[in-house]
């Protein structure tokens, strides 16, 4: 008789500028490539996009049904306040009324620029009540470089940001995803191996995710209006 394993609902949300990657941490959690990738966007406009998968979890009897929202454009600075915030909230208002489970900040692996910093500045100050306890930061473009280099730089970015390291309460990732195109055979499998290992990494921090949600607080006008007024959007 087949196993069966008790059915949890996960909302994750991935946020982040255009090139940091998100989209395709988004696609490595849904284990699909259903979200476009895009490097570079001159002229972004806010598009908010959902897909769903089943992740079965090895080390329990649960099975999580994932909704994996993306946020194109969210964090772009060519993208108008009032435009952006009212797509974004009639999305979750219609699409996801229960309330979010995870959010993950998507960066790219290096100094954050000032624009950045502002911006993390910003949500400490006035959305850590709120989103603190459902946060986690997801460093990309960590490949090419041996373990070590990633992990010194790790130790000294929870020195130099230890407020933003404090805030993420559900950690901190580092991930690298490549382009496998021009690799020969032999590299290419290595690669994916490192690929497999370090998407397990993503999914460990959205099972270990919450049943509790980022719930009624999304719904509240404040809420809405301190995210309206972040520089970054």
């Amino acid at each position: 008789m087949a196993e069966v394993r008790a059915l949890e609902k996960r909302n994750v949300v991935v946020v982040g500028k255009t090139g940091a990657g998100k989209s395709t941490v988004a696609n490595k959690i849904l284990g699909l490539e259903k979200f476009a990738v895009k490097n570079v966007a001159p002229s972004v406009t806010l598009k908010v996009e959902a897909h769903c998968c089943y992740l079965d979890d090895e080390s329990s009897p649960s099975r999580y049904n994932l909704k994996v929202i993306d946020t194109v454009g969210l964090f772009d600075t060519n993208v108008k306040n009032d435009a952006a915030i009212k797509k974004m909230k009639n999305f979750f208002q219609n699409e996801c009324p229960e309330g979010v489970n995870l959010v993950l900040f998507v960066c790219r692996k290096g100094r954050f620029t000032e624009e950045e910093r502002r911006t993390f500045d910003y949500i400490m100050k006035h959305l850590r009540k709120q989103i603190s306890d459902f946060s986690a930061l997801v460093f990309t473009h960590c490949d090419g470089q041996s373990d070590s280099a990633n992990q010194e730089f790790l130790i000294s970015f929870e020195k130099e940001a230890s407020d933003i390291v404090s805030f993420m309460k559900k950690g901190i990732c580092m991930v690298g995803f490549p382009h496998l195109s021009n690799l020969r055979p032999q590299m290419k499998e290595v690669i994916q191996e490192e690929m497999k290992e370090q998407t397990q990494r993503l999914l460990k921090i959205v099972m270990k995710a919450d049943k509790r949600c980022l719930g009624n607080e999304m719904f509240e006008p404040t809420f809405w209006e301190k995210l309206r007024q972040c520089s970054i959007l």
